[in-house]
């Protein structure tokens, strides 16, 4: 099982505590397995966690989607695009002004 179901809460929300799993998704599952969105995962059925599984298996969670991120944004830092140079050197990328404002972003860093 490569998602985690917190038992306290319901479904829908102990799935969210997954990252790479949104709303979206989670409603998707639902609507294909036939999901209470009400229910505890302590009350679910075995036959309903191993379908939850199959619909997530090809799905990059937790530990797969983190490291998936952090190649990706090596590889934006790598590429010398507008927004990179900006990244790298502290600016904001997003247009935001830096006369007066962004002092959160321009701030000294060790």
């Amino acid at each position: 099982m490569d998602f985690l179901l917190k038992k306290k809460k319901r479904v829908v929300y102990s799935l969210l505590t997954n990252k790479g799993l949104g709303f979206a998704r989670i409603n998707f599952i639902q609507n294909v397995i036939g999901l209470n969105a009400r229910k505890n995962p302590k009350n679910l059925l075995k036959s309903k966690t191993l379908l939850i599984s199959k619909c997530t298996h090809r799905l990059r969670l937790n530990k797969s989607y983190t490291k998936a991120w952090y190649e990706n944004r090596g590889y934006n830092s790598a590429l010398k695009t507008c927004n990179s140079i900006r990244n790298r050197t502290g600016l904001p990328v997003r247009g935001q002004r830096t006369r007066t404002n962004a002092r959160t972003k321009k701030k000294f860093k060790f």
